[in-house]
């Protein structure tokens, strides 16, 4: 049985692959979590997904427009009750692990090597990125490109 709940799937997998590569503390988070997001973390959703077909027919394999949000308190690191780094070095910090996380020619076979639970990848890449500080959060949004087509369980 082949398990269509392809979006979930992916977004299970990314947390997974996020888990093992990010800094140790980090919380790491599915969309449409109804937990209360304690920083610094990562949610990933998938927002749309369409058919991969040349003959217009279903396939099972899907085109996916992925979402990595990163989270980060812009407070100052306090470190022993003295100050440490900047909000913006510590933000730095975590987009430089999430970007050195998803900085491969050829991510879906990392992801691959996981290996995900009801899903195979046959593309995976970054392609967008945004920032922005929202009150007292860092938020940096990563877009993913991915095919993927579940597997049996």
């Amino acid at each position: 049985m082949y398990p269509y709940d392809i979006e979930e799937s992916v977004e299970d997998a990314l947390v997974a692959y996020l888990q093992s590569v990010m800094p140790s503390g980090m919380r790491h988070y599915t969309g449409g979590t109804e937990a209360t997001l304690q920083y610094p973390c990562t949610v990933s959703e998938c927002s749309s997904s369409q058919n991969v077909s040349t003959t217009g027919l279903f396939t099972g394999r899907r085109q996916l427009v992925a979402n990595i949000q990163l989270f980060v308190e812009a407070a100052t690191e306090q470190v022993g009750g003295t100050a440490g780094r900047t909000p913006r070095e510590v933000n730095r910090e975590y987009r430089r692990a999430l970007w050195t996380a998803l900085a491969y020619d050829a991510l879906h076979e990392v992801l691959n090597a996981l290996p995900p639970v009801g899903v195979a990848f046959s593309m995976a890449h970054p392609t967008t990125s945004t920032r922005a500080v929202d009150g007292r959060v860092f938020t940096t949004v990563v877009t993913l490109d991915v095919i993927a087509q579940p597997v049996e369980v």
